[in-house]
Parts: C-alpha cells; sequence; structure tokens
C-alpha cells in the first residue's frame, strides 16, 4: 500500500491554504496549526510502503513553504528568515537537526517535519489501538453526549476544516 499521489497533493494545497488563512497571524499561531496538520495527516498515511520517501519530499516542500511564508510577512531574504527562526542541532521530538522555531513570550516551538513521524506496520498500529482499548475501553455516556453536543454548538463555523472549505470551496 502505498500513500496516494492525489492524496499528497491535497495537502501540499492544505498547507497553501492554511498559509494564506494565516497571513496575517504571529508566526507561532502558525506553526502550531502545521504542526497540528503534519501531525494528523502523518499519523494515518505512516503506514504507506512509501512513508519515508513520501515524508522526506514533503518535508523539504514545507520547510520552503514556511520560509518564504516567514520572508512574505517580514519583507525581508530569506538569509534574515534564517538568523531570526532556524536554530541548527537542537534535539526535539526525538530527533537533532535543524528546526524551524518561532516563540510566543518565553515559550517556543518547534516546526515538525513529515518526516518526525517513523513508518510503523498495519500490526504495529493494530496493536496499538487493541492495547488503548483494552487500558481504558471506548464507550461514552449520556453525559459525553450532551457535552459533545455543547462543543460542537460552540464551534461549528470557527474550525480550520469550515474555514478551509468556505476559502477553497471543498
Amino acid at each position: 500500500m502505498n500513500t496516494p499521489r492525489e492524496g499528497i497533493k491535497r495537502i501540499r494545497r492544505r498547507l497553501q491554504a492554511l498559509m494564506e488563512l494565516h497571513s496575517n497571524n504571529p508566526a507561532f499561531d502558525m506553526i502550531v496549526a502545521i504542526n497540528r496538520v503534519v501531525s494528523g495527516w502523518s499519523n494515518y498515511h505512516l503506514i504507506a510502503n512509501n512513508w519515508s520517501s513520501v515524508a522526506n519530499a514533503l518535508g523539504k516542500e514545507l520547510y520552503w513553504m514556511v520560509m518564504h511564508w516567514l520572508g512574505r510577512k517580514h519583507k525581508c531574504s530569506i538569509a534574515k528568515v534564517i538568523d531570526s527562526y532556524v536554530v541548527n542541532k537542537i534535539h526535539v521530538y526525538g530527533k537533532t537537526r535543524q528546526r524551524i522555531r518561532a516563540k510566543s513570550g518565553n515559550k517556543p516551538v518547534f516546526l515538525r517535519y513529515f518526516s518526525d513521524y517513523k513508518y510503523r506496520t498495519p500490526l504495529e498500529v493494530a496493536n496499538k489501538i487493541r492495547d488503548a482499548f483494552e487500558q481504558h475501553g471506548w464507550h461514552s455516556t449520556d453525559d459525553d453526549k450532551v457535552e459533545k453536543e455543547t462543543l460542537g454548538r460552540l464551534v461549528q463555523g470557527n474550525s480550520l476544516r469550515d474555514k478551509l472549505e468556505a476559502l477553497l470551496g471543498w
């Protein structure tokens, strides 16, 4: 099983749309939003046989997309963006490598790359799900349903998916 080409095109479009949507927001918020998208997409596709090559290619594209977004945002060259936002040889997310960092006050956030997520066999994923099910059980009570309905009404129309749908007409 390989990652479909259409899926790769969709994640590229989604990241580009996300950067357009957050064009006026701080870099910290942008990186947090990108990390959520990268995490979700990677966790879904990391069982694909071509995960390593897909993750490396998308990671390089993402790096330069963010660098150019920061350059446009601050109206400066890539060299100045690198001086301001890139940290070399930092150990985060289980790897030591160059990272893009943004801060909000004293709290730093680092850009996650697709390659931060390791390939897993379908059996490993199934065992992880089975173990979680045995430990916690997946059930809901009536209180959970009321709480979910209330939260659903509060955030309706404010999710990233809703904004992307409005922006791109998905």
